[in-house]
């Protein structure tokens, strides 16, 4: 099979990380390569590839037997786009532009369903970094209509390692928000490394042309830069070390944001009572167990008016333990 795409390489050097992107039903690789791959990625220094997926130009597409969104033949092109970027035959043509070890994979609407396949295999996610989606999901079937699947469904999204960012419109009449509040609700019941934001005023095409929200590519961008960079949440200190239950605890670190995110203590979500970049203080609950203390601190413009609040997840520490005593009277 030859599969057609567009590579784009940033001003300079390198060696640069690298997106490898998918689009959506009705655009094609050179369309999405232009509007994400040149106007989003490029001037932030990211090469991309964008190969062309099967649901290209709008075909019309009804189920996974239509070879569109997360249908094996558009898992497989994401696969040859990722061995492109990484082949010694680039590198020895083009040069050594793309740094291997900093991967990425972005994908929207359909493109989305196609990320969330691929990124189920370790064989893809292994080699990447990070990943996103805007304005796709899971979709089953509704109303007795079949629409576009990925065919895992769920049970391959129980299997998602790689940190995931989704963004959605709750006007979405497309992929409809209920499908992607499953990937969510999915991914936060496994404690994934995600981070959801929703679009209350917004439809489907929240990442598309002029209709983009601006912080969409903000929230991409920074979701990437963290996982990059290791610029996320790190925990220095706690006091006291050992606690019983109702005690107040004190976080020193850095990289937590100024707005506030969570806590868990093993299975247990812990709400803070002051947040700042540097310090956290919480109480800790009644039943409390010692066990991982992880923050989890949300990451972009999380500010932005037009998202609601809070917002689900975020970029997570190393875990920390904690050590609960037990009250002797």
């Amino acid at each position: 099979e030859q599969v057609h795409g567009v590579l784009l390489k940033p001003t300079g050097d390198g060696p640069f990380p690298a997106i490898v992107l998918a689009h959506g039903k009705g655009g094609d690789a050179k369309g999405f390569a232009r509007e994400k791959g040149v106007d989003w990625f490029a001037a932030s220094g990211y090469a991309s590839i964008s190969p062309e997926l099967t649901h290209a130009g709008g075909v019309y597409c009804t189920d996974e037997s239509n070879h569109c969104g997360g249908d094996p033949v558009n898992v497989r092109r994401l696969m040859d786009a990722l061995d492109v970027l990484t082949s010694t035959q680039l590198a020895d043509e083009i040069g050594a532009f793309v740094d291997t070890d900093r991967l990425l994979t972005y994908g929207n609407s359909l493109g989305a369903l196609t990320v969330i396949e691929s990124i189920e295999r370790s064989a893809f996610s292994d080699r990447l970094v990070a990943a996103a989606i805007s304005a796709g999901g899971v979709v089953r079937r509704s109303g007795g209509e079949l629409m576009y699947m990925t065919p895992s469904g769920l049970d391959g999204v129980k299997r998602i390692e790689l940190p995931l960012l989704q963004l959605h419109g709750r006007g979405d009449d497309v992929i409809y928000a209920r499908e992607a509040a499953t990937v969510t609700d999915t991914l936060v019941s496994g404690r994934n490394r995600h981070q959801m934001v929703w679009y209350p005023e917004h439809g489907h095409n929240i990442a598309r042309g002029m209709l983009t929200s601006p912080s969409v590519e903000q929230f991409i961008g920074e979701w990437f830069a963290e996982y990059l960079n290791g610029t996320g949440p790190v925990v220095l200190s706690m006091a006291p070390d050992v606690v019983i239950t109702g005690d107040p605890i004190t976080i020193v670190g850095t990289g937590f944001g100024d707005e506030p995110g969570y806590l868990t203590l093993g299975k247990t979500r812990l709400n803070p009572l002051f947040w700042s970049d540097t310090q956290i203080e919480f109480n800790l609950p009644a039943n409390a167990e010692s066990g991982e203390l992880i923050v989890t601190a949300p990451v972009g413009p999380v500010d932005d008016e037009y998202i609601e609040k809070p917002v689900t997840g975020g970029v997570q520490s190393d875990p920390v333990y904690l050590q609960v005593d037990e009250i002797i009277n």
